[in-house]
């Protein structure tokens, strides 16, 4: 991929931001999609859940300030995946919003290219790291595969499991509970109306089930709490044995 091909895939505007990696020569570029970054300053802001369309326009001051933010956590976590190569000090040089007139080096130099796929609730966005060949062709040696073969093979301790674990604690994850399911022909379904009842195959007194993340996980029965509607974990299902080849 040359560094042309990379910038004129990009929008326009969008959050162009030029990095310095010493000891590394020359600027990286980290972009971060206006898609997922409009949505997420929205919520640091206060905003709730704005369906509309996403803004297409440069970044305000105060919004710059927000990024700046986000972009620092991003770099201390580059940082540290650094560590094992190269000890890297990043900073933010300048952000820019059209990419078209920044030129960190030649049109047609090779440039590595990492993409992330960032996810906020049901929008989905993309931030680019992008690193010309110049940067790390002095240190390509280092970069080579078995250079990484013992990379990440420590084992963990309590102190990493329990850092882990606060970090997912605060997790979004989607539970469903079922409360029955059926089939009926396209017949009976243009037919339907308001009062018809549907009939399942399932029994009164059997528990429903509760999914997370689309794997089954509890069995549980309904009821109400504080007004709203309820279920309580009953069990949880038990797992079929190995078939027997």
């Amino acid at each position: 991929l040359t560094y042309s091909e990379f910038v004129f895939s990009l929008e326009n505007p969008t959050c162009f931001n030029l990095l310095r990696a010493e000891p590394l020569e020359g600027s990286l570029i980290l972009d971060i999609n206006p898609s997922i970054l409009y949505p997420i300053i929205d919520r640091l802001l206060g905003g709730g859940r704005d369906t509309g369309p996403i803004s297409r326009r440069p970044l305000t001051e105060i919004e710059l300030r927000l990024v700046s933010r986000m972009t620092g956590l991003f770099l201390k976590e580059l940082q540290h995946a650094w560590e094992g190569v190269l000890p890297l000090k990043l900073s933010v040089d300048r952000v820019e919003s059209n990419p078209q007139l920044v030129q960190i080096v030649p049109p047609n130099e090779v440039v590595v290219l990492i993409s992330f796929e960032l996810t906020l609730g049901e929008l989905r966005g993309m931030i680019n790291l992008c690193i010309p060949f110049n940067a790390i062709e002095r240190i390509s040696s280092k970069l080579a595969s078995n250079s990484w073969a013992t990379y990440g093979k420590s084992a963990s301790t309590g102190e990493t499991r329990a850092a882990l674990g606060q970090r997912l604690d605060g997790a979004l994850v989607e539970l469903v509970v079922t409360l029955a399911e059926s089939k009926i022909t396209t017949g009976d379904l243009i037919g339907l109306r308001v009062g018809d009842i549907i009939t399942t195959d399932k029994d009164i007194h059997q528990p429903l089930e509760v999914a997370v993340q689309g794997t089954s996980k509890f069995h549980a029965s309904p009821g109400a709490f504080k007004g709203n509607k309820a279920v309580r974990i009953e069990s949880t299902p038990v797992a079929a044995p190995p078939a027997r080849s």
